[in-house]
C-alpha cells in the first residue's frame, strides 16, 4: 500500500509540473501576441494608450505624493514613479552587465551598470548606461514636506559633501549605479509619456545631482 501511494504521489507531481509548464507557456505566448499587437498599433493608437497609461499614473500619484519632489514650483518624479509607468505600459528592465571600476591599485572604488528596457514582446525598447562610485560629491539641500499635499519639497542650498562614507558597501553603490541605469533607459523611452501629464520629463533624481 504504501509503494502504490508513493507511485500515485509521484504521478501527481509529475501531472502539476507538466500542467505548470503547458500554463507557463500559453500564459508567455499571450503575452508575446500581446506585444506583437502593440507594434502593428497606428499612431492614433499609440497616443491613446501612452495617454491612458499617464492619466492612471496622475491617480496612482494622488495616493503616492511622496514619489514626487518638488523643486522651485517645477514637479518632478522619482524612480518609483517612472519604474510604474513601465509597468502600466508593459515595459521592464534587465540589468545586463556590471563592470567594476578599480583604481591604480586595483581597488574596487565603484561600479557601471548596463540596462535595457523590453517590451511584451521581449524586444529591447530603450538601453543605458549608468556608474556609481565612492568618489561622487553631491549638492545637499533643506527640504521639508508640503502638510497639504504630502510632497517632498526642496528647499536652500547648503553645500557639497560625498555622497559615501566609508561605511558605505560595495553592494549599496553598486544598487545605485543600477537603479542609475534603469532610471536612464526608462526615462529614454517614456519622457514623451510623461510629456503629457503636468510633470517635468527629467527625474527628480537626476536634477538632484546638479549643482547650483
Amino acid at each position: 500500500m504504501t509503494n502504490e501511494w508513493t507511485d500515485e504521489l509521484e504521478q501527481m507531481r509529475e501531472t502539476i509540473a507538466k500542467l505548470a509548464e503547458e500554463r507557463e507557456r500559453a500564459v508567455s505566448a499571450i503575452v508575446k501576441a500581446e506585444g506583437m499587437l502593440e507594434l502593428l498599433e497606428t499612431p492614433a493608437q499609440k497616443l491613446q494608450r501612452a495617454r491612458d497609461a499617464a492619466l492612471e499614473l496622475v491617480k496612482i500619484l494622488q495616493h503616492n505624493p511622496g514619489w514626487i519632489l518638488v523643486i522651485e514650483g517645477r514637479e518632478y518624479l522619482t524612480f518609483p514613479a517612472w519604474s510604474t509607468l513601465g509597468a502600466l505600459l508593459g515595459l521592464w528592465t534587465i540589468i545586463t552587465e556590471v563592470k567594476e571600476l578599480k583604481d591604480e591599485n586595483g581597488k574596487v572604488y565603484g561600479f557601471e551598470a548596463h540596462c535595457q528596457v523590453l517590451n511584451r514582446a521581449e524586444k529591447v525598447v530603450s538601453t543605458a548606461v549608468a556608474r556609481a562610485d565612492r568618489n561622487e560629491m553631491i549638492a545637499e539641500y533643506e527640504y521639508h514636506v508640503d502638510p497639504k499635499s504630502g510632497k517632498r519639497v526642496r528647499g536652500r542650498f547648503l553645500g557639497l559633501k560625498k555622497r559615501f562614507d566609508e561605511k558605505v558597501s560595495d553592494h549599496a553603490i553598486l544598487a545605485l549605479a543600477q537603479t542609475r541605469a534603469r532610471r536612464k533607459a526608462l526615462q529614454a523611452c517614456l519622457n514623451w509619456v510623461v510629456g503629457l501629464t503636468k510633470y517635468e520629463t527629467t527625474p527628480a533624481e537626476e536634477e538632484l545631482e546638479l549643482t547650483p
